[in-house]
């Protein structure tokens, strides 16, 4: 759509996906931004997604190992911004390692929910037990991601 409309000169061929972790929600604005400060990266060129170049993971104060390989660049670790989903998956290498981190030292006991969704069963205030993950990207862009925004209550 964004390229249809600077292609008949409506808008500048520019958009923008500001997320707000801190009140949820945040702004999609197409052609020119106009807005507060804001960090930003630019997109990977001539790619088939919407993708940036992941980093590094921080969980807690745990770094992640990425491997390029499941990236399929070695220049680049290319994460996808937009996949048309509410949810956001993660390679099962740092899923893993996400996992371990958080349940790291915990009771837990977990479960799988409709054959897919790994849960346990837990009824505190996730922000005061859970580790804050970080996203780096390049130039300098960090997204923080709290507990509250990574953990949800299911039932």
């Amino acid at each position: 759509m964004i390229s249809q409309l600077a292609q008949n000169g409506a808008v500048k061929n520019k958009f923008a996906h500001c997320l707000d972790n801190v009140d949820g929600g945040g702004i999609f604005a197409i052609g020119e931004v106009v807005g507060p400060q804001m960090n930003k990266t630019k997109m990977i060129a001539r790619q088939s997604h919407y993708k940036i170049t992941l980093k590094e993971v921080h969980i807690g104060d745990t770094i992640v190992k990425l491997e390029t390989s499941f990236f399929g660049s070695i220049d680049e670790n290319a994460a996808i911004i937009d996949s048309g989903t509410t949810l956001a998956y993660l390679p099962t290498t740092i899923h893993e390692q996400v996992i371990q981190k958080i349940t790291s030292g915990k009771s837990l006991e977990m479960e799988k929910i409709e054959g897919q969704f790994s849960c346990f069963k837990y009824d505190k205030n996730v922000d005061d037990e859970f580790p804050v993950i970080k996203f780096l990207f390049k130039d300098s862009l960090v997204l923080t991601v709290y507990p509250h925004d990574y953990l949800f209550r299911f039932r």
